[in-house]
């Protein structure tokens, strides 16, 4: 769980710095967020406990979390819904 779950941060770090680099053009973007099929990083409680949890596939438009998904939701993963959601503001 560890190894895969820190490709997955590693991905979406590199999205983050897709959009920072392309200032937040689709257009430009090498990682268009529609190709992803990625979930979300996990929270870090989970992470670092090694405990199993779940997150979800970010996808547009946007619709806010149920409280049931937002409890696996942790700073990375609202980060990366940050940048996407201003991503897509820009659009």
């Amino acid at each position: 769980m560890p190894e895969r779950e820190t490709r997955r941060r590693l991905m979406w770090a590199c999205y983050c710095i897709d959009v920072v680099a392309t200032g937040r053009s689709p257009q430009l973007a090498q990682f268009p967020l529609n190709t992803i099929e990625i979930p979300l990083p996990i929270d870090e409680r989970s992470y670092l406990l090694r405990l199993a949890a779940e997150s979800q596939v970010f996808r547009l438009p946007w619709v806010p979390p149920t409280p049931a998904e937002r409890a696996g939701h942790g700073m990375p993963s609202q980060g990366v819904m940050l940048f996407a959601l201003s991503q897509s503001v820009i659009r």
